[in-house]
């Protein structure tokens, strides 16, 4: 047991200067790579006191609560914008048609309305003896004068009103 100690004393500096050697390798490598790190920071933020980068991120915060304000001005302005869309005249639409199932689609129904359904429907009938001229007031897509197929069917162009239902025939 004496034998070990002794040579445990005689390890035990080199053990000691290997640790160090080792430590000191660390120590350089972190300090390199602590060294870069800085060189990097201050290249993007070329700041001297932390009081710079607090005033920096107070700038910053500032700036993002002007660019959130700023958007919320722009989709208040898009919201108003498309409500007056809305209610501006929206292109007029056209169909032809053969009321009476036979010639040639003479007759004819032209949509002048609103995004809201508000306007009127020409419609104009053309017989072989005769053609008539009907005007209908349109409130929200809607006319207290009754409406042709073919002038619901426009209306559903417009999408002014919903799609028709499929109506299936049930026989008995």
């Amino acid at each position: 047991m004496v034998l070990d100690l002794a040579r445990l004393v005689e390890v035990l500096p080199l053990i000691l200067s290997l640790l160090a050697l080792l430590l000191a390798t660390l120590s350089v490598a972190l300090l390199v790579r602590t060294r870069r790190w800085l060189h990097r920071w201050r290249k993007l933020l070329p700041l001297r006191s932390p009081e710079e980068l607090l005033d920096l991120l107070e700038r910053l915060q500032a700036d993002l609560r002007a660019v959130e304000r700023a958007q919320q001005e722009m989709a208040a302005s898009l919201d108003r914008q498309a409500a007056r869309l809305d209610a501006a005249l929206q292109p007029p639409l056209l169909v032809h048609y053969s009321p009476f199932g036979e010639g040639h689609p003479w007759s004819f129904s032209i949509l002048l309305a609103d995004g809201h359904g508000n306007g009127i429907l020409l419609t104009s009938i053309q017989g072989r003896e005769e053609g008539r001229l009907y005007a209908k007031r349109l409130e929200g897509g809607h006319s207290p004068q009754p409406l042709s197929p073919e002038e619901l069917d426009l209306l559903r162009q417009a999408g002014i009103l919903p799609p028709a239902e499929k109506v299936t025939q049930v026989r008995p």
